[in-house]
Parts: C-alpha cells; sequence; structure tokens
C-alpha cells in the first residue's frame, strides 16, 4: 500500500494526487492476486453488466463503447488524437447531447402512443437514471438529468422558472451531493457552456438549422476557451467550423445508428462505413487544415475579466438545445 503525498514540483501542471483526492482515494495498492468470494446479485449491476458484455460481442465496437458508455479509450490513440486536434472530442464523452437524443427519441416514442405528457415526462427520467447509472454517474451526465428532471417538472406543473435559474439549483444539487464535483474538467465545461447558452438564449432567436449549429459550435469555443487553453495550452481556431460537420453527422446519423447496432449487431458494418468517413474527415482536417495557435496559462484574474466580458456581449443569436 502507498500512500499518496507527493506534490507537483512543476506550477500549473497536472497534480496526480490532488486528481486522486478529489476521487476520494487516498492510497494506491498494488494486488497481485483476487479472489472471488461471491456474486453480486443487484438486478441493476447485472444489467450493466449485460450490456457492457452485448457490446463487448458485436464486430466494430470501439465506437459503440464510445458513444454508448463512454470510454473513449477504446478508440484508436491515433484516431482520437485527430479528433483532439479538431476539437471535437466531447463527441465522445457521456454528455448533455446523450441526454438530449435520448429524451427526444423516448419522447416522440410515447407521444405517438398516445401517452399522458406526465406519464411520459416520467418514463423518460427514470430512463435517464438509469443511463446515469450505465455511465457510472459522470458528472455532465448527472448535470443534464438533473436538468432534464426539473425541467419537466417545471414544465408539466407550470413554475414558469427561467432554465438559467435551473441551472443554478441543478448546480447546487450536484455540489452538495459531491462538492468536489467542482474540480471535475467535464462538470466545470458542462456547467460553463450550458451557463452561455442559456444565458444567450434569453436575449436571441434564431430558426436556422445550420446558424443554429454554428452558434453553438462559437459559444461552445468562447466559454470554454480559458479551460481549455489551461489544459492543453493550445487551441484549433477552426474547432468550431469543424463542429458545423461532425456535431449533426454525429447527432443525426451515427449515434442513433449506434443504439440501433446494440440492439441489432449486423447494422455495425454501417456503423463502421460511416466512422471510417468521419476518421477520414478528421484526418484530412487535422493535418491539412489545422490552425492551432499556443497560449500562455491564464490565472484567475484573466479568466474573471474574460467571463465578465463574455457575459455582457450578447449575441444576437438563439439557441435552445442543450447539447453538453
Amino acid at each position: 500500500m502507498i500512500m499518496l503525498n507527493t506534490n507537483s514540483t512543476i506550477p500549473n501542471n497536472f497534480n496526480y494526487k490532488d486528481y486522486l483526492y478529489h476521487k476520494y482515494i487516498y492510497y494506491i495498492i498494488k494486488i497481485d492476486k483476487i479472489k472471488m468470494i461471491s456474486k453480486n446479485d443487484n438486478i441493476f449491476l447485472n444489467i450493466k453488466n449485460s450490456i457492457y458484455k452485448r457490446i463487448d460481442t458485436i464486430k466494430y465496437n470501439d465506437y459503440l463503447y464510445a458513444f454508448i458508455l463512454g470510454k473513449s479509450s477504446c478508440l484508436d490513440e491515433e484516431e482520437y488524437e485527430n479528433y483532439k486536434i479538431n476539437g471535437v472530442t466531447h463527441l465522445f464523452a457521456l454528455s448533455g447531447l446523450h441526454v438530449s437524443i435520448f429524451s427526444l427519441i423516448l419522447l416522440n416514442i410515447m407521444k405517438r402512443l398516445k401517452l399522458k405528457e406526465k406519464l411520459s415526462f416520467i418514463i423518460t427520467s427514470l430512463f435517464l437514471l438509469f443511463f446515469s447509472f450505465v455511465a457510472s454517474y459522470t458528472p455532465s451526465i448527472l448535470r443534464a438529468v438533473i436538468f432534464f428532471i426539473l425541467s419537466s417538472i417545471n414544465k408539466i406543473y407550470y413554475f414558469h422558472i427561467k432554465p438559467i435559474n435551473i441551472l443554478y439549483l441543478t448546480f447546487i444539487i450536484l455540489v452538495v451531493i459531491n462538492p468536489f464535483y467542482i474540480f471535475n474538467t467535464g462538470f466545470i465545461l458542462s456547467f460553463t457552456i450550458t451557463f452561455f447558452i442559456l444565458l444567450f438564449n434569453e436575449y436571441n432567436s434564431v430558426k436556422s438549422g445550420l446558424k443554429s449549429i454554428l452558434i453553438i459550435s462559437l459559444l461552445s469555443f468562447f466559454s470554454s476557451l480559458p479551460i481549455i487553453i489551461n489544459m492543453s495550452y493550445e487551441i484549433n481556431i477552426i474547432s468550431s467550423i469543424n463542429n458545423i460537420f461532425f456535431i449533426p453527422f454525429v447527432t443525426n446519423i451515427v449515434f442513433p445508428v449506434s443504439i440501433i447496432s446494440v440492439i441489432f449487431p449486423k447494422i455495425s458494418y454501417v456503423l463502421n462505413i460511416l466512422t471510417t468517413f468521419m476518421e477520414y474527415v478528421s484526418n484530412i482536417s487535422s493535418n491539412i487544415v489545422n490552425i492551432t495557435i499556443y497560449f500562455p496559462y491564464f490565472n484567475k484574474i484573466s479568466i474573471v475579466f474574460y467571463y465578465l466580458f463574455l457575459s455582457f456581449s450578447h449575441l444576437p443569436y438563439y439557441y435552445s438545445c442543450d447539447y453538453y
């Protein structure tokens, strides 16, 4: 057993001790042998394991692990690096995008079945809570699920609470559950980007699909800029343009096909064709039109002034979907 008692000696660098501490991990244990004493009979855990086992048996399952379970580590390292350069790795991290798609599909199905709105929201909320369990309760997923549940309650009972106030309440609930969430990068990005999307929603209106995608890309880019820079010290200035292709392609085609592939494994061949094409576009973008700029570390004062400026610079556009 090794106690974690060393700190990073390089300023503004990744601190492994703090990273583990914020996950309530205080020791590292080296295990030579594991013996199973008994099996866990928890029905939800068994269902979760069944989903993992099913995906494991499907051919071309690397993207299934990424899209369905959020395990982007299963993707090819070189291809993932290209996605990272293009600024589209958020598509492979379980987030509000997945919750939005799942909720949209379920609500449309129940609408066709002519179920009452209240019952539809209850069923969808229960499914999303189970999806959170399958995704190991990642902060970005919890943020999106709790936000959806609170928004549903707000809509059903006509409380007329502004979405941005619901976001504040969601933040409070999650921080009460686990105060260390405020150190999680996914949590920070999820709330920051969603906050600015909702903020600009209150003042602007745009109905064009292409313009909406462009707006969400620009808002995501500028609202996450200091966070991304402090993580990697570099930014691809055309990542917003890349997202104009990747977001609708993944949202409307690749992700739905991924869901169908889990149910009908033979569809994975179609998924393989789509992801191969996506990789081809990503390779071209990262190697030919990549424009990367390197930045110094953003100190706290700079970040505060940056976000104050961004908060008062209301863009004349509107976008209402919760992508993150």
